[in-house]
């Protein structure tokens, strides 16, 4: 164990200060040495390598240590993907003792996969979150179930990234203001349709979006969501500089959808790579340029 090692560690300097201490007394110079000799620093130092689960249990110790614990240096970035055992309850006890102002990365496994079930992320619990932690912005779902959330304007404004893992989405995805997310992440997430593509539209600020083995989007699909103009100016995904497709082993169906999809041209997009094994397609912004002359014409 991590918390085992340093705690060794943290013993053993105090052992080597105690025989430094050993040898003045011998000189006629009286020195006490413990865990308190240490400056707060240090010891947030070495608390830092511990995990969330081992930092709960180390702010048990004393006093000192529960107050040392709590310090928003440690809590800026959160991973409890690795705490099998998290549950809503885990989630409030940790926003109301530890996490704060200092949060910026939180990276969280859901329950879609354990024999347990339940709800997970609440509504409640979301919307605490973002009053709770206003700094906070990046948010990595593991096999989530987001099924139960009415609308994405729960999610806290503050997020500039949110990255979904192996999810289930709600219906839609529609957001018509208060959300500031400008990188999303789809990595296995089969429930993503057509439809939330066109959703995305009405998220003002993304402009980079990666979508990774999502399944039941078509070429179609993207088409209609191109930017383009239209009678009441730019259309669709107008303000998306970045856009990746990756489906992993299906070569064909690759190509197809970098043809279909987006061989027409997509205005304002800068980079667009579609993941291929072993290589990568790429095109950029050449297809605007050829969309832009074909339509001079």
């Amino acid at each position: 164990m991590i918390f085992t090692r340093l705690w060794s560690i943290l013993i053993a300097l105090c052992w080597a200060m105690r025989c430094s201490a050993t040898n003045a007394e011998d000189r006629g110079t009286s020195q006490f040495c413990n865990l308190d000799y240490f400056p707060e620093n240090i010891l947030i130092d070495v608390l830092s390598y511990l995990s969330v689960r081992e930092l709960v249990r180390a702010g048990r110790v004393c006093k000192r240590w529960k107050r040392l614990v709590k310090d928003q240096r440690l809590w800026r970035t959160v991973d409890l993907t690795a705490w099998k055992g998290v549950t809503s309850r885990i989630l409030w006890v940790l926003l109301r003792q530890y996490l704060g102002c200092g949060l910026r990365c939180l990276h969280l496994r859901g329950l879609l996969l354990s024999a347990r079930g339940g709800t997970f992320l609440s509504e409640s619990w979301l919307k605490a979150l973002s009053t709770k932690c206003p700094r906070l912005s990046k948010l990595c779902l593991l096999h989530a179930d987001l099924r139960s959330l009415p609308t994405c304007q729960i999610l806290p404004r503050s997020l500039r990234v949110l990255e979904l893992r192996g999810c289930e989405l709600p219906r839609s995805l529609a957001c018509p203001s208060g959300i500031c997310v400008e990188r999303l992440v789809l990595n296995n997430v089969p429930s993503f349709t057509d439809q939330h593509l066109q959703n995305l539209a009405s998220w003002e600020r993304l402009s980079r979006l990666e979508l990774r083995d999502t399944f039941r989007v078509t070429a179609n699909g993207l088409r209609s969501c191109a930017a383009k103009e239209g009678l009441s100016g730019l259309e669709g995904l107008s303000r998306l500089k970045y856009l990746e497709i990756g489906i992993t082993g299906r070569h064909g169906y690759q190509l197809q959808m970098a043809s279909l999809g987006l061989g027409a041209g997509w205005l304002g997009l800068e980079e667009n790579l579609t993941l291929v094994p072993f290589f990568l397609l790429s095109l950029n912004s050449h297809l605007a340029q050829i969309y832009k002359t074909k339509k001079a014409k």
